[in-house]
């Protein structure tokens, strides 16, 4: 049979995960349903699926295309699940589940034979449900595409008739939705199949675009900014240190012009440009604190009035 997780049991957990992970964005971002809902039908589905031969690329197809039209992804899930458990005649697992168990064949030749009478539209034998041996279940998928070809050709007492026998009369309407775009659900299939690297690739795209650009720049200022309130400098700042002389200098500005920053509460404009600032909030307020304790040197030189040789160059 067909492992639900259709992967080689050589790939690690990460692997398997990233796999996934591809699989819910690439048909998230093509197709009429959302990565979570995506994600939380194959946990709906479970084993299932798994036990019914049916790939997790087929069973992401037959949710996707499903949902196009029926527009509920989680009770379609649902749906697809006990579609899957009536197929293989599971009554006790629905009965366990809450689904309804009426009209369930527990025997997989007689309702082999059901199914193919009511869908032999051209003389072929009808749609069959388990495989040349007559001993295995087909996938899933592989019985709703068979079906699919014809199901628009049947009578509508033979359609409902069907949908009664795979999903019941509670999921029936699910199951048709199904039904009627399988055309889409090949092509999502392809899709799901060839997604490896969907998900990396999208990360790139995010981050050469200018959103990505600009938190970049807000990451990168907080790192300095916080780096300069909680590093050396600040102690130097603190102690009138060689190396706030040495700026305050290199710039040209005179005490007068560190007393009018302070005053005009220049640091804290800075706290409040962005949300990437908030954070160090509280940081900002101490670094503004020893700012203002240069306010009470007097005006002049700074490096006039204090020898340079009595601090500690910081690094």
């Amino acid at each position: 049979g067909r492992e639900f997780i259709f992967l080689p049991d050589i790939f690690n957990a990460e692997k398997k995960a990233e796999a996934l992970i591809d699989k819910y964005n690439e048909i998230g971002n093509t197709a009429s349903i959302t990565t979570s809902e995506i994600a939380q039908g194959v946990q709906a589905v479970g084993s299932v699926f798994a036990d019914a031969n049916t790939s997790v690329d087929e069973f992401i197809a037959l949710l996707a295309a499903g949902n196009r039209q029926y527009q509920d992804a989680n009770s379609l899930a649902l749906g697809l699940r006990t579609a899957a458990l009536r197929i293989r005649g599971c009554s006790a697992e629905l009965e366990e589940m809450g689904e309804e168990t009426e009209g369930v064949y527990t025997s997989a030749s007689k309702l082999q034979e059901k199914i193919a009478g009511l869908t032999n539209i051209n003389g072929n034998g009808g749609v069959q449900i388990l495989e040349a041996d007559g001993e295995t279940f087909r996938s899933i998928y592989d019985i709703f595409l068979d079906i699919s070809k014809v199901y628009q050709d049947m009578s509508d007492t033979d359609q409902s008739a069907l949908l009664e026998l795979v999903a019941g009369k509670h999921r029936a309407s699910a199951i048709s939705a199904t039904f009627n775009n399988m055309s889409e659900a090949q092509e999502i299939y392809q899709r799901s199949l060839n997604s490896t690297g969907s998900a990396q690739e999208e990360y790139d795209k995010y981050l050469q675009s200018s959103e990505a650009s600009l938190n970049r720049f807000k990451a990168s200022m907080t790192e300095t900014y916080q780096s300069v309130i909680n590093g050396e400098t600040v102690k130097g700042i603190l102690n009138c240190g060689n190396a706030t002389l040495q700026f305050v200098n290199s710039l040209g500005l005179v005490e007068s012009t560190l007393k009018g920053l302070v005053a005009i509460g220049v640091v804290k404009v800075i706290t409040t440009l962005s949300t990437a600032f908030k954070a160090s909030a509280v940081q900002a307020s101490n670094f503004g604190t020893a700012l203002k304790m240069a306010s009470n040197i007097p005006d002049g030189n700074l490096l006039s009035k204090y020898n340079p040789n009595n601090f500690v160059m910081t690094n």
